[in-house]
């Protein structure tokens, strides 16, 4: 699964392999890994379908608590990578990392991609305890 073809409105496929916003000002090609306007971060490898990958899926966490941090999805699904997004209607920030305390914080719309073997390792945190993310993966 190409993740452009996950959200063509925000990404599309650039030289060196990188994702950059359509509306990135001056066209020029961002070192790789390098924040972009739009705050999306995704790996060269992830571009297009990776080596090995023979499956995927989508879901959501709705509600994510404030008080401690939980797993973004409790059954264990492989995975190679899963990519997290802010959903747009968020007031507050939602912390995404791989413990209860997680450290990376998204806004409503932003967007991280993390390499892991296992959904059940992610965890998030909500600024106020109405924050929902989506996600998708691929394994």
């Amino acid at each position: 699964m190409a993740l452009s073809a996950t959200h063509p409105e925000i990404l599309k496929r650039v030289g060196y392999g990188v994702v950059k916003d359509k509306s990135y000002p001056d066209k020029t090609e961002p070192p790789i890994g390098e924040y972009l306007k739009s705050n999306i971060i995704v790996p060269t490898q992830l571009i297009g379908t990776p080596s090995g990958v023979t499956g995927g899926g989508d879901g959501s966490k709705d509600n994510i608590s404030s008080s401690a941090a939980e797993q973004i999805y409790s059954g264990a699904i492989s995975t190679k990578w899963v990519l997290v997004q802010a959903r747009n209607g968020n007031t507050g920030w939602v912390k995404v990392g791989f413990s209860t305390s997680p450290t990376v914080r998204l806004y409503a719309e932003d967007v991280v991609v993390l390499e892991i073997d296992n959904l059940n390792k992610i965890y998030v945190l909500s600024e106020n305890g109405t924050e929902d993310v989506d996600f998708c993966y691929g394994g």
